[in-house]
């Protein structure tokens, strides 16, 4: 590798190296590491010098892009109140029905500053919000509302998404919902703001082919609007490899700037035989990839796609031979450059990833074989090297995804994208011709799920999930791919091999017998846990399920499971009905099997829905209710509920099931070993409480309580508090949540006899060890991702 990529990678990680400090350094210690570093270079280590120039270089950019993001985050002393904002409508929103109501979420890049009193902060950029009612607002809208704010927030999860840094990658400063005010109004309306341009191709679109069945596909790859896409077709893209085809990427840029490059070069050497063709046509490869980039919303990807595209075209117009990982090193370089979180996204990655493969696989490697051989030594080459990446930041990877690409790739690249935009620019003249192509458009697409879902049934197993490895193995499986990688004929290619099965064959030490580990998760206001032994696995709770298209058993609890190894539930307790610990029960059923379901109250209402009623059946092998009395032992760990007394009464009118006392009726499940007890309550109540109190007081002595009811004050009575008397209370409630809890009162009670006071909202998911008798130190999440923004 040349010393120009070497410098150049230097400098791109001392950017990226401060998207993962916990506290951003001060302007002393920036200063002291570049007096050392320049130290370094003026003394004899010169190139040493060099390379510590540069990585000071760039951790001092990313520190100066961390103190503006920084900036641009509400300040604490603005959440939860009543603001009023003015700014610009951008993006495309979304409308919603949110518990049967319309409800709009759109992005409001800020004008002006947001003040509370005399308190003004002018930092904060743009909000992410939601207006309930019947209000439209458009892109290029200016509007002045009553907001109330939150701080950018997410659950933090092992194995789950991270909503907090995406949200921070994005440029928001906060989140909320709008409050109906009088002094809420439209301020001005720039027609010509170019999301409105978007709004009215997608509105256009929508009244033209809306009745098309792959419309939403046709609208995301013409100008990125990603809006109509339905669940069940992203899980078919992710299970197959191919999302990275169905919306506007760095693919779709490359192609539009190669084919307009191409298609320039030929005509201005035609018509003008003595010009530049070369010139000419690096120019209007370039234009058109950014108003493509720019139908796209100018997403982060598509940024980091024109990024490639300027440094590639500019080396043609300046007559720069320019080397491959020379060029990749540029890209990477200013893309961090101008995004120093960009490190942070999968897609940064991925992209960079098959990018730097294809060039690494390739050298030397060009001139072998015809086009057909060619193509398909890069698609396993891609499969090859990313499957390792895959395995490591998504914890699974497609084995069915080098053979949807196969096809795919080129049909997307030269037949699909060019006509799609084709039409887009017809329907600017002939509406209905335009319509006519879309229609013939729609059914390819309908060809290209049907091929999508014979791949996914043919290779029903072909999913393969991976759960959280040790770094050195993933080390290691990155060089393994690598050293696949290289060219043919090098010996000890097989190397590669043995490198990569660790991270598919690796089984983690199995905990002993007597230890345990509890989880309580991140799943905002509601509650999921989960308890492992050495050879058993139990659910209390799946949290909750908010629409059709999110539920926590599917954005938390499947992924928690799946990134510790875990495909089979033994007993899953489901203490109450309510939405916020029931909801997800479906999904979990869906994704799941598990041996036995406890239930605190009759569910007979999932079975109202055929697909569910399917689903329950299938996924559940025995049904019991809890009833206090029950025991049972695991791995030398003893289970028992102290409630309900008995299952639980129902009343079924003409099939609407009644639940009787839902809080009440909540499972209490007591699990114990050695001197370690944990208490799980649901939402019982004072009058429950009370009853346990005088029933067997000796039996709530808790070592770790999760406290009844969210710490709602209708919960965690004073008689249950002492007589729990608890090392650890965990509040499983979401950030800053509409109900209050948990309740400041309660939380004083617990801190008031020396019980130890967590709450998910802020520590994301909480796990306590049991190991050797020995109950260790919690370890919450989200203190473990090590962000200066947290």
């Amino acid at each position: 590798m040349s010393m120009f990529f070497l410098r150049m990678m230097t400098l791109s990680v001392g950017i990226a190296a401060v998207a993962f400090v916990s506290q951003l350094p001060s302007a002393v210690h920036i200063a002291w590491l570049l007096s050392l570093s320049a130290l370094a270079f003026a003394l004899r280590a010169r190139q040493q010098g060099i390379f510590a120039l540069l990585f000071a270089a760039g951790f001092c950019w990313g520190s100066i892009y961390g103190s503006v993001v920084s900036a641009f985050i509400l300040p604490a002393e603005f959440e939860s109140k009543a603001l009023f904002v003015e700014g610009v409508v951008v993006g495309l929103p979304r409308v919603k029905l949110s518990r049967g109501k319309p409800a709009m979420q759109f992005e409001l890049a800020v004008k002006k500053p947001i003040c509370h009193g005399e308190l003004c902060v002018s930092g904060v950029r743009r909000l992410k919000l939601t207006a309930y009612g019947t209000t439209k607002m458009l892109p290029g809208q200016t509007w002045q509302l009553l907001v109330k704010l939150k701080r950018p927030h997410g659950m933090a999860n092992p194995g789950g998404f991270d909503y907090q840094t995406w949200l921070i990658q994005q440029g928001i400063g906060g989140v909320g919902y709008v409050r109906s005010h009088p002094n809420n109004q439209l301020i001005f309306d720039n027609p010509s703001n170019l999301h409105r341009l978007r709004w009215n191709i997608s509105e256009t679109m929508d009244s033209s082919i809306g009745h098309l069945r792959f419309s939403a596909l046709l609208k995301a790859l013409l100008i990125g609007d990603k809006r109509g896409i339905d669940k069940s077709q992203w899980e078919l893209f992710a299970a197959t490899g191919t999302t990275h085809l169905m919306v506007i990427s760095g693919l779709h840029i490359g192609l539009v700037s190669g084919f307009t490059f191409l298609f320039v070069r030929f005509l201005a050497a035609i018509a003008v035989p003595y010009c530049r063709a070369e010139l000419w046509a690096a120019l209007v490869a370039m234009i058109c990839a950014l108003t493509y980039s720019l139908a796209a919303g100018f997403t982060l990807p598509t940024q980091r796609a024109l990024i490639m595209i300027v440094v590639l075209m500019l080396s043609v117009i300046f007559r720069r031979h320019l080397a491959p990982n020379a060029g990749f090193a540029i890209a990477l370089c200013v893309c961090l450059i101008v995004d120093p979180l960009a490190v942070l996204s999968l897609s940064f990655w991925l992209s960079f990833s098959a990018v730097f493969i294809i060039f690494y696989s390739a050298t030397g490697r060009l001139g072998q074989g015809g086009g057909v051989s060619r193509w398909l030594l890069i698609q396993l080459w891609i499969f090859i090297g990313l499957l390792p990446v895959l395995a490591i930041l998504l914890g699974r990877a497609s084995l069915i995804a080098p053979f949807a690409n196969l096809l795919l790739v080129p049909l997307f690249s030269f037949i699909l994208v060019p006509l799609n935009l084709i039409t887009g620019i017809l329907a600017l003249y002939d509406s209905d011709t335009a319509a006519q192509m879309w229609s013939w458009l729609d059914s390819g697409f309908a060809i290209i799920i049907l091929y999508l879902e014979w791949l996914i049934s043919i290779g029903s197993q072909a999913i393969i999930v991976v759960p959280q490895r040790p770094l050195l193995i993933r080390a290691l499986a990155v060089v393994g791919a690598f050293v696949l990688l290289l060219p043919k004929g090098m010996p000890f290619k097989w190397m590669g091999v043995i490198l990569l099965l660790p991270l598919f064959m690796y089984r983690p030490p199995q905990l002993a017998e007597g230890d345990m580990k509890f989880t309580v998760l991140d799943v905002g206001q509601g509650l999921a846990t989960v308890v492992q032994t050495r050879n058993y696995t139990l659910v209390y709770d799946v949290g909750a399920r908010w629409g059709d298209d999110f539920d926590m058993a599917q954005a938390v609890l499947i992924p928690y499971l799946q990134d510790h190894g875990i495909s089979h539930i033994d007993s899953l307790v489901i203490s109450h009905g309510d939405n916020d610990h029931a909801g997800s029960l479906p999904s979990l059923l869906a994704g799941m099997s598990v041996a036995e379901l406890y239930l605190g109250e009759p569910l007979e209402s999932l079975k109202a829905d055929r697909q569910t009623a399917d689903i329950y059946n299938g996924a559940v092998a025995l049904q019991k209710s809890c009833v206090g009395g029950t025991a049972w032992r695991r791995d030398k760990i003893t289970f028992q509920f102290l409630h309900p007394a008995a299952a639980a009464p129902s009343t079924i009118r003409g099939g609407d099931v009644r639940r009787v006392r839902a809080n009440n009726q909540s499972c209490v499940l007591r699990i114990s070993a050695d001197n370690t007890v944990i208490l799980l309550t649901g939402d019982i109540e004072r009058s429950v409480e009370l009853a346990l109190v005088d029933q067997d007081n000796a039996m709530l002595a808790a070592t770790v309580l999760v406290a009844p009811h969210h710490g709602s004050r209708t919960s965690s009575s004073w008689p249950f508090v002492k007589e729990s008397d608890p090392d650890y209370v965990i509040f499983s409630s979401g950030y800053k949540n509409q109900f209050g809890h948990p309740h400041r009162e309660v939380v004083n009670r617990y801190r008031s006899i020396g019980s130890k006071v967590l709450n998910t909202g802020h520590s994301g998911a909480i796990e306590f060890y049991l190991r050797d008798g020995k109950l260790e130190k919690p370890r919450e999440y989200r203190l473990l991702l090590h962000r200066y923004w947290l």
